[in-house]
C-alpha cells in the first residue's frame, strides 16, 4: 500500500506539471526511474516475508495469552526485526 501511495503522489506532481506547463519533455521517463526500483524492493521484502509465514516456524501460540505467546511473538519480532535491516 505504501509503494502505491509513493506512486501516486510522484505522479501527481508530475501530471501537474504537466498539464500546467512546466513539466519538461521527458518528465514522465523519470516516473520509471524512480519508483520501479522501490517497487521492486518492497516486493521483494514481502514476498520475503510472506516466505517466512509460510514455510515459518511455530506460530501456534501466537494469539495465546501469557508467557508461551508472549515468547512466540518476542521470536518473530526479533526475526523480522534482523530482515529488515537490508
Amino acid at each position: 500500500m505504501n509503494t502505491g501511495i509513493g506512486d501516486a503522489c510522484d505522479l501527481g506532481w508530475m501530471l501537474e506539471a504537466l498539464e500546467n506547463g512546466w513539466g519538461g519533455e521527458g518528465l514522465l521517463d523519470a516516473y520509471d526511474i524512480e519508483r520501479r526500483p522501490v517497487g521492486l524492493r518492497n516486493a521483494a521484502s514481502s514476498t520475503a516475508n510472506y516466505e517466512v509465514w509460510v514455510r515459518g516456524g511455530d506460530y501456534e501460540h501466537l494469539f495465546t495469552v501469557g508467557q508461551e505467546g508472549d515468547l512466540c511473538r518476542e521470536r518473530i519480532a526479533a526475526f523480522f526485526m534482523v530482515r529488515s535491516r537490508y
